[in-house]
Parts: C-alpha cells; structure tokens; sequence
C-alpha cells in the first residue's frame, strides 16, 4: 500500500505536468481599445483587430531545444525524481540502521567493561592475557569515545 505523503506526491504531480501543458497551448491576444489601452485575452473581441501574441506562461521546458516537455517526459522526469527520493530514503534509513547498532555494540561492551572486574583478551595463539589496570582505563576510554560517537 503507499504511503499518503506518495499519493499526494504523485497527485500534486500530475495536477503540474497537466496544468503546465494546458498553459503552454493557451492564445494569447493582443488589441488596443477604444480608449487606447493595450488589451490581453485568450479570446479576441469580435470587429477588432487582434494581434496574437506568443505565451510565455509555459514554464516546464523539456532538455533540448526549449520546446515544452510532453506529459509523457514530465511524467517520465517525475517518476525519475519519485524513484531517486524513494532510494534516497532506503539509504538514509539503511545508514540509520547501521548507526544503531554501532550504538547499541558500543554500548554494551562499555556496560561490559564497567560491570566486570577482571578481563581477558586472546592472542592469536588462544593464549590468555589479563588486563592491568592501565589497560582496562585504555580500553573504558575508547568504548565511552565509540559510545559517544556512534550514540548521537
């Protein structure tokens, strides 16, 4: 099912590209009145002389030439815009994720470090080593450092 914000979005669009076409194929005419004035429409008065004149409302241009995009390459560029938003959000919430569990990792090996009293770290040959005192305040300093970096 999609989202309300997407329906909206692609209603607002097409509402757009369709009022963006009808504009651009509108008439322009141009004829001065009796009192002298310079008159605008899109429909000329009967028994005057009108002059048409070319619009400028259309605003929405496609890549080349400067010639208005079809609703088909508005709809296309739209859909290119949707698609990149969406990918846009799977990336932002993939990197949120990924965030939190940092966040969480660096977390518990602090509660780790704190809680317990001794602690042992293995060389590449399974050999035990116990950590001093010194080292324990090394390794506190870089799981609270991680914490508060990854926790924001």
């Amino acid at each position: 099912m999609k989202s309300p914000k997407l329906v909206i979005a692609q209603c607002f669009g097409m509402v757009l590209a369709l009022s963006a076409a009808a504009a651009a194929h509108a008439q322009l005419y141009k004829w001065v009145d009796s009192s002298g004035h310079t008159q605008y429409s899109d429909n000329p008065p009967a028994g005057v002389k009108t002059e048409a004149v070319k619009s400028h409302i259309s605003s929405v241009q496609s890549s080349g030439g400067g010639q208005p995009a079809s609703i088909a390459d508005q709809e296309q560029a739209f859909r290119k815009r949707q698609m990149q938003a969406q990918d846009l959000a799977k990336k932002q919430e993939a990197d949120a994720q990924r965030a939190q569990e940092a966040c969480s990792s660096a977390r518990s090996r602090l509660a780790g470090l704190e809680a317990s009293g001794r602690q042992v770290r293995f060389d590449a040959n399974g050999e035990r080593h116990y950590l001093d005192d010194n080292q324990m305040a090394q390794e506190k300093s870089q799981a609270q450092q991680e914490a508060a970096k990854f926790c924001k």
